[in-house]
């Protein structure tokens, strides 16, 4: 078997078994047999198709910061620097962007949560989002503009406001 193949048929048993609900069958690497190409041509299909499951669910536009399970997310545009030439680089540069005008609205965001704190609590929190938020989805757009959905934990958050926090 050449070394592609099995590659493929780990990975399609990975996506067969994450896929595979309780009581269904598992893939044929798992049981010891050879994959079919069937088999792998619907992995391939299914692992497509939660990828385009998680790509409609960003934003094509900003989102105000909202709590989500565990976290606080914020969605942005960011736009290209036109003065850049090369076409990766203004797509960085617009994911770059993006982040920032994300991290300027939690920013925002936070200040009106912050308004009964003490001033020692909000540098703490403020300290904290700087050193949390990250990326954490990409939307590129045809433009060679980027919704980054920037995100931060609560638990960073609540860690330095201590008592009381309002999340």
């Amino acid at each position: 078997m050449p070394v592609r193949s099995r590659a493929l048929s780990s990975s399609v048993s990975v996506a067969l078994a994450l896929f595979a609900g309780p009581g269904e069958a598992q893939a044929p690497a798992a049981r010891g047999e050879a994959p079919t190409p069937a088999g792998e041509a619907q992995a391939a299909q299914a692992a497509q198709a939660a990828q385009g499951e998680a790509l409609a669910a960003l934003p094509w536009g900003d989102v105000a910061p909202r709590v989500v399970g565990d976290a606080i997310e914020v969605a942005a545009l960011g736009m290209p620097d036109e003065r850049i030439g090369s076409w990766p680089a203004r797509r960085q540069s617009a994911r770059r962007r993006g982040l920032e005008r994300a991290r300027a609205h939690l920013v925002a965001w936070l200040d009106e949560q912050l308004a009964p704190a003490s001033p020692r609590v909000a540098a703490d929190v403020h300290a904290a989002l700087r050193d949390a938020v990250q990326a954490h989805a990409v939307r590129a757009l045809a433009d060679g503009a980027a919704v980054v959905v920037a995100r931060v934990e609560l638990a960073r958050l609540r860690a330095a406001w201590g008592e009381g926090a309002p999340w």
